[in-house]
């Protein structure tokens, strides 16, 4: 692995040497590898007080060539690079590459592990942070009642898509911020808050007339929505004087 120039060597086990990664980020001497030892964050991950011990640590390994000075392993050099804040990516990638091509050999399957653990995590709480916008954004939707004559946006979407048991988020969205746009024009009551009993959004013709053009004009889709809302609304355009 080769990083701004410079060779990062590689022991067995998968421990790299942590004067190359030292040399390859151009840092001064407060950034050496015995500085990072002593430091909170490397102390964290070899989960040791007493991380300058070889027989006590997993992590650091010393070479027989005093010239070469100490080796991390993967998981302590991936955090020191990072520590640096240099080539950190580029770094991680030939840590990977190193990973799978030694076949999860000497626990190096405990980084695959942590790797996969942080996308998880990272996968949940950007799921949690998208729920959260969508749900703020529907709460700020204003309530108003249901019109006398209303179309289900699950049978709007059903019209289209037969086969469809479940309305796209996409859709949905796109429902709310038309409401919203409209709702900005001073037209209110074009779509109602979401009726939980019935599990669907009410909404009058004329909006669903609107809401149409979420599909291409002059699609298949596009017709299949029109001529729904015409035999639902009994051929009048305006269910409402809204």
């Amino acid at each position: 692995m080769e990083i701004n120039g410079i060779d990062i060597r590689k022991e067995s086990g998968g421990f790299y040497s942590a004067r190359d990664i030292h040399r390859s980020s151009g840092k001064g001497s407060s950034y050496r590898p015995d500085v990072f030892l002593a430091s909170g964050l490397a102390k964290n991950v070899a989960g040791s007080l007493n991380i300058m011990c070889d027989d006590e640590s997993q992590h650091v390994k010393r070479s027989d060539d005093p010239h070469l000075g100490i080796f991390f392993s993967s998981v302590l050099s991936v955090a020191y690079a990072a520590w640096l804040e240099v080539a950190f990516s580029e770094f991680f990638k030939g840590v990977s590459k190193d990973v799978y091509a030694l076949g999860y050999v000497d626990g190096e399957e405990a980084i695959e592990r942590e790797v996969k653990g942080a996308v998880e995590q990272g996968y949940k709480v950007g799921y949690q942070e998208c729920k959260r916008v969508m749900d703020e954004f529907v709460g700020s939707v204003a309530k108003h009642p249901v019109q006398k004559r209303s179309i289900s946006s699950v049978d709007f979407w059903r019209s289209v898509f037969p086969e469809s048991n479940d309305v796209p988020h996409e859709f949905l969205k796109y429902l709310l911020l038309r409401a919203a746009s409209y709702r900005n024009m001073g037209r209110n009551g074009l779509l109602s808050e979401y009726d939980w009993e019935a599990g669907c959004y009410w909404m009058t013709p004329e909006f669903a007339f609107s809401v149409a053009s979420f599909f291409g004009d002059g699609s298949q889709e596009h017709l299949s929505a029109l001529r729904f809302i015409s035999v639902d609304s009994a051929g009048e355009a305006w269910a409402s004087e809204v």
